[in-house]
């Protein structure tokens, strides 16, 4: 696994909204299945959790803005998914998620 040697890039273009654009993290795995009666159905794909998060911006004289998982800070929780939400809890939706329906008599790679 590695991550993109660059910075994390902020994007100001929208009045509204102010986006992140961190540098890449890559890996690869390889996942052997058992073997699956009719109607198993599994989706497999990365997850990503968080056990600490310190997020804030700085705007100078005028104060600063932060941001937290309130589980994380109350200790509710000890992690947490840290996923962008259109595909939770899997980070990703190309070739990061994949999906097995049975039946397959032999495992599966």
């Amino acid at each position: 696994a590695k991550i993109e040697n660059r910075p994390t890039i902020v994007d100001e273009k929208s009045p509204a909204v102010l986006k992140y654009r961190t540098p890449h993290f890559r890996a690869t795995a390889t996942v052997k299945f058992p073997p699956l009666d009719e109607g198993e159905h599994w989706k497999i794909g990365w997850i990503q959790s968080c056990t600490r998060m310190d997020f804030f911006n700085s705007y100078g004289d005028c104060g600063y803005s932060s941001w937290e998982f309130p589980q994380l800070m109350s200790g509710q929780n000890p992690m947490i998914s840290d996923s962008d939400g259109r595909n939770y809890p899997f980070y990703g939706s190309k070739s990061e998620v994949i999906e097995i329906q049975g039946p397959c008599i032999d495992y599966t790679t």
